[in-house]
């Protein structure tokens, strides 16, 4: 049931940006690449609906550890609607006045991440409304939001100039490129890399301006930490530790270590299954964790963009479940490191990046 209803939303996703696609060829077959270039442009909608959504997330406040979980999600949703919105209203700016191929290509991809923006705040919506549902044991006085979001904030940082060093300047290297036009062209392909980037550079330092100075902004702070550091994390995993194949317009078409890929899976599924075990032991609602283990389930099963999806979700899984684990102060039993899969001993995507953990 849950993968069915998963499968749904994403249907109705991909239903929201055909419709899109559509509109903009549309204009662009009967008006021309400027008008095409206005419509996309005339965005106020979109900003409306993100300041809308700021106001609920300023004044929502969780009071118990359940409702902070949801609290979570939504910021996450949030912050990646913000992303969503930078990197195409940056896009748009640098596309040339002159039509060709790649323009018109490029912004009907920045119409799309707009489209997706919109989706996002009213994920956010509905995570609030979900929150409001809940019930559970208080937030702890002293839950230590900044420093956990510091910790995940230098992860993540270590983890850009990783990527950076690994995977941009090869590649730069082979096709004879700048890093900068690699990195253009690369995250036209891959949300993730133009998403850690304009949240990173655009969006968490500007978090205030949304959140306000009180509770919601340490929360919210760490959200967009935990964002962050994911989101990279998986950039190391697909291009780096799984060895990631790409076609002549940069996208993935195979990974060269598909077994460590399928171990990792089921390593990392283990290890969400504990996790979830120990925070239901302690009170703390799981069912939202338990419907996205299901899903990996059977996403690691499917194609390989699915097991992808997969392995970042588990990653999540295990991220949030530790975090929370730390947030209410309960103990946390000794359990087995992060697992990885064994590819020259290097395969886990933290293995990179500062060995302190603050959840242990």
């Amino acid at each position: 049931v849950t993968v069915a209803y998963t499968d749904l939303i994403y249907a109705a996703i991909d239903a929201y940006l055909a419709k899109e696609v559509a509109y903009s060829n549309q204009t662009y077959l009967q008006l021309g690449y400027d008008d095409m270039l206005k419509r996309i442009n005339n965005n106020s909608w979109l900003q409306s609906e993100i300041d809308k959504t700021a106001v609920a997330l300023k004044f929502s406040q969780p009071t118990t550890l359940n409702q902070l979980a949801l609290y979570l999600e939504a910021c996450d949703a949030f912050i990646e609607a913000v992303a969503f919105q930078k990197l195409a209203a940056k896009t748009l700016v640098l596309l040339p006045a002159e039509e060709t191929d790649e323009a018109l290509e490029t912004a009907i991809t920045a119409s799309e991440w707009q489209v997706l923006a919109w989706l996002d705040c009213k994920m956010t919506m509905d995570y609030l409304e979900l929150m409001r549902q809940y019930g559970g044991k208080p937030i702890p006085a002293d839950a230590p939001f900044l420093d956990t979001a510091q910790f995940y904030r230098r992860t993540s940082n270590a983890t850009m100039s990783v990527f950076e060093s690994l995977t941009i300047n090869e590649i730069a290297k082979s096709l004879r490129l700048g890093p900068e036009e690699v990195k253009l062209r690369l995250a036209k392909k891959d949300e993730y890399l133009g998403l850690v980037t304009t949240a990173q550079t655009d969006v968490l330092p500007n978090l205030e301006k949304y959140f306000g100075t009180g509770p919601q902004f340490a929360y919210a702070t760490l959200a967009g930490s935990i964002y962050v550091h994911l989101r990279s994390s998986m950039l190391i995993a697909k291009y780096y530790s799984l060895n990631a194949e790409l076609n002549d317009e940069m996208m993935i078409i195979g990974v060269g270590r598909e077994q460590a890929l399928n171990e990792w899976l089921n390593a990392s599924e283990e290890q969400a299954r504990r996790n979830i075990m120990l925070l239901s032991r302690y009170g703390i609602d799981t069912a939202t964790c338990a419907q996205n283990y299901e899903y990996c389930r059977l996403m690691k099963t499917r194609t390989l963009a699915d097991k992808l999806d997969a392995l970042c979700t588990l990653q999540y899984l295990n991220t949030i479940t530790k975090v929370m684990q730390r947030l209410s102060g309960a103990k946390i039993e000794s359990s087995p490191s992060e697992p990885g899969s064994p590819v020259e001993g290097q395969t886990n995507v933290e293995a990179n990046t500062p060995s302190e953990d603050p959840n242990q």
